[in-house]
């Protein structure tokens, strides 16, 4: 997806696959709401999850892709939770009223609604609060973004450092972005045209950008230029390029699901879990040496055998 300010170029998105050559007009879809009242909109699409009843925790943001939650996220929350991370998810498409395959490929999937931008500003209304949880400790945060997520987690960031409204909230508040220790980013859209080329990451931002050599979804030559550029500015970011994997190479319910990159991915950011936790986020790893692996050109099945929840 391409995405300028009012009017959108060309379409993609990310566990989805779409090409469109239309201009439209993008409002948030629910208008321009405080921070506040954006909240409370969202507050039955918040899902904030413990490792117990007791104690106080590191949180994880986790942001799937534009096909929504799968069992690889479910995967993952409970090894975060395992590992005693808060899992924090904020559901901005059913929010909207977009449940299911169908829908969210057609409306999400396309860029025709919801982007990576208006899905941040919805996290960061819920996050002004979720931090102020005495069960969390906001200064060890870490984001998780797939895809469609991993886009919003690029905008959420350099919007917070690089104070940059976003379109769905009437003010940014005032939050301490280097509580946000890492991100964790799985084959995001790194367009140009994104919010998050307008500024600057957080200096001493950590962590992995993994992206499949193949994937023909999401591009990783964009991804790793935006990275190179984050590096600039003192971002710590690690792109990590698996030859021969695909889009949703760590999707074990998908047909591109490629289990060496997988482990190798899986690795790396368990890893960086230890070193939050133990306030060891400072000691950053060499880069990890690609590898190759077979795969498969027919894109156009990666949501064969996805059904209507």
């Amino acid at each position: 997806m391409v995405f300028v300010r009012g009017s959108l170029r060309t379409m993609f998105l990310a566990g989805g696959l779409a090409i469109s050559l239309t201009t439209v007009a993008l409002d948030a879809s629910y208008g321009s709401l405080s921070p506040s009242s954006r909240r409370d909109s969202l507050a039955k699409y918040t899902d904030l999850q413990f490792p117990g009843n007791e104690g106080r925790y590191p949180l994880a943001i986790m942001l799937p892709g534009c096909m929504g939650w799968h069992p690889h996220h479910d995967q993952w929350r409970r090894e975060l939770l395992k590992r005693e991370f808060a899992v924090l998810h904020v559901n901005s498409f059913a929010a909207r009223g977009l449940n299911g395959p169908s829908v969210l490929r057609q409306k999400v999937c396309t860029g025709k609604i919801v982007h990576g931008d208006e899905r941040a500003g919805d996290v960061i209304a819920v996050l002004q609060t979720v931090w102020k949880n005495t069960r969390i400790k906001p200064d060890k945060t870490l984001i998780m973004g797939w895809s469609h997520g991993g886009w919003t987690a690029m905008d959420l960031l350099v919007s917070l450092e690089s104070r940059i409204q976003l379109p769905n909230l009437t003010q940014l508040p005032m939050l301490e972005v280097n509580n946000i220790k890492a991100a964790i980013l799985y084959y995001p859209w790194c367009g140009k045209e994104a919010l998050n080329w307008s500024g600057q990451f957080p200096p001493n931002l950590q962590g992995f950008v993994f992206h499949g050599s193949r994937d023909a979804i999401t591009s990783p030559k964009d991804c790793k230029r935006r990275v190179q550029r984050a590096a600039k500015s003192g971002s710590k970011l690690e792109f990590v390029e698996l030859k021969g994997a695909f889009h949703w190479f760590d999707n074990h319910t998908a047909q591109f699901f490629d289990r060496r990159s997988h482990s190798i991915a899986f690795s790396r950011a368990t890893n960086l879990l230890k070193r939050i936790k133990n306030d060891k986020i400072s000691d950053f790893e060499s880069p990890v040496k690609s590898r190759t692996s077979e795969g498969t050109d027919n894109l156009l099945d990666l949501f064969d055998g996805i059904n209507e929840p």
